[in-house]
């Protein structure tokens, strides 16, 4: 027997037909699945927190990514800069000079001029590779330490695990574990 009023095929309801009023068993009736109900919406509620804070954690760490990439996109653009001056310099160079030895002493100034371009855009090349390797690994330290935080038993890494004191009172030592927890998780947090 249902509750809800009858609804037509295009999904209004019909105000046409006499719906009926609930008996008490039919009120036993869906009492007896209101603990089912509310069961699986509890569950949906936690699946949604967990897509919650997942998508928290890829926002964060887009962040982290976004700043590296700016950072190396500021390098690049002022290679590119200090490229365009040298060029600029080489051309002024080129052009006023007719004499055979300005034209080395402008040979010279180029060699060193493209010495230093190299130098700078390997310097920037390997800047631009070591913040990727970086990242890259420290997001891989990230997903294990959260991987060790949701198992069940909780892992302590050796670093944070708490060490035993002789001569320690009970409650110090129930307490430790659970300091430990918390250090781990904070050490881990900003990752």
């Amino acid at each position: 027997m249902s509750l809800l009023p009858p609804y037509t095929s295009d999904g209004s309801i019909s105000y046409n037909v006499p719906v009926k009023t609930p008996t008490q068993s039919d009120v036993v009736e869906l009492l007896r699945y209101l603990p089912i109900i509310l069961e699986t919406q509890q569950k949906i509620i936690e699946s949604l927190q967990t897509v919650r804070e997942e998508l928290s954690e890829i926002k964060a760490s887009q962040g982290t990514h976004a700043k590296s990439t700016e950072s190396t996109t500021q390098l690049v653009s002022e290679l590119l800069a200090t490229t365009a001056t040298i060029t600029a310099k080489v051309e002024t160079l080129t052009t006023s000079n007719s004499n055979l030895k300005e034209d080395d002493a402008l040979l010279d100034q180029c060699q060193s001029a493209k010495s230093e371009m190299a130098l700078q855009w390997s310097s920037r090349l390997n800047s631009r590779k070591k913040h990727f390797w970086n990242f890259l690994k420290n997001k891989q330290k990230a997903e294990l330490y959260s991987n060790w935080q949701t198992n069940s038993p909780y892992f302590i890494p050796l670093k944070h695990r708490p060490k035993m004191i002789p001569g320690e009172t009970a409650p110090c030592t129930t307490r430790r574990p659970e300091e430990a927890k918390l250090r781990h998780h904070h050490d881990t947090e900003p990752m």
